[in-house]
């Protein structure tokens, strides 16, 4: 059996297949969870740290653990999660670079903070930039 890939324009999603037709629909950026308690309320799932960390890093664990429920709670409602296997489907992530938050594409290295398109990811950076700067160093 032949399969064919088809490669989605930025910002567009599979609405419903018709017979051989595909309908695409525009993704929905705006109804997105804003604040880690939205994120939490609509996922209906949260990371917590179950030991005592070094009192160095709690709040960046912290900070960590909400991103992750506030990332996992996008990826969710996106219907989205990265494919680090296939290196022809490009990343767009969000990662540390010389003590700044440096915004990226990636194909094959796993990043924690990695999106579909550019606009998903920079609406999630903007939107969460506070907590990104607090977890940067386990970035």
């Amino acid at each position: 059996m032949k399969t064919k890939e088809i490669v989605l324009p930025e910002n567009w999603e599979v609405k419903e297949v018709k017979g051989n037709k595909i309908i695409l629909k525009e993704a929905d950026m705006k109804g997105l969870p804003k604040t880690w308690n939205e994120c939490v309320n609509r996922f209906g799932e949260y990371i917590t740290i179950t030991t005592n960390p070094p009192k160095e890093s709690t709040d960046a664990i912290r900070a960590l653990c909400k991103l992750l429920t506030c990332r996992n709670a996008w990826w969710n409602q996106l219907g989205w999660k990265p494919d680090w296997k296939n290196c022809s489907t490009v990343k767009h992530c969000i990662q540390p670079f010389s003590e700044k938050i440096d915004k990226s594409t990636n194909r094959t290295g796993s990043v924690v903070l990695a999106f579909p398109t550019i606009e998903i990811r920079d609406q999630f950076l903007e939107t969460f930039r506070d907590l990104i700067e607090e977890a940067k160093e386990l970035l």
